[in-house]
């Protein structure tokens, strides 16, 4: 999902990289995309901590992953 938002093939994505497409994503699109693709819903207290890298998310959803 996110190599698919972010237009990234998945081969070059690195952890720590954070699109530059993230200030212009609805926030709200990109947390009901992962909500519908993994299960998980994200609060808003939740989101702030995310910063948008791709680590940050995968790490998120480890922790509060079904």
């Amino acid at each position: 999902m996110y190599c698919k938002i972010f237009d990234i093939e998945v081969g070059k994505l690195r952890p720590h990289d954070r699109p530059p497409l993230l200030a212009e994503l609805d926030l709200a699109d990109f947390m009901e995309g992962i909500h519908a693709e993994f299960g998980v819903s994200i609060s808003d207290k939740d989101a702030e901590r995310i910063d948008g890298s791709f680590d940050s998310i995968v790490r998120y959803l480890a922790e509060h992953s079904r």
